[in-house]
């Protein structure tokens, strides 16, 4: 097989080795940035990956925290119905302690008018 004759090529020689470059560069350039278009594509995808990364530990701080403010919430309400059992069985005491002191008063009427009459009966006595 012969080589082919580069001088039946219009404009000779340098005219197919300069076209033969131009292809060969501008393949480079196609395939820089075939190249360039991959690494921000992988760049893309890894920034995707670190957000969602982010995103996974704030949504975990979140459930932290809002799990301990359920927890403090929960005690407070403890703390606030214990309160309530309290108050109702203070209202409850004060009560029974205020018949106690009614039933007393009514029983001190009684014993002072006895004392009465009793005065009555030994001032009568002459």
């Amino acid at each position: 097989m012969e080589p082919p004759d580069l001088n039946s090529v219009p404009g000779g020689p340098f005219a197919a080795l300069s076209a033969a470059a131009a292809a060969i560069a501008g393949g480079a350039v196609v395939f820089r940035q075939w190249l360039s278009r991959g690494a921000a594509d992988r760049a893309d995808d890894a920034g995707r990956v670190s957000a969602i990364n982010v995103y996974k530990e704030l949504l975990e701080a979140e459930r932290l925290a809002r799990a301990e403010a359920d927890k403090r919430a929960d005690g407070f309400a403890k703390e606030r119905n214990d309160a309530v059992t309290a108050l109702g069985e203070l209202r409850g005491q004060l009560a029974a302690m205020s018949r106690q002191l009614e039933d007393q008063n009514a029983e001190l009427g009684a014993l002072r008018e006895q004392v009465r009459a009793l005065k009555e009966q030994i001032d009568a006595k002459p």
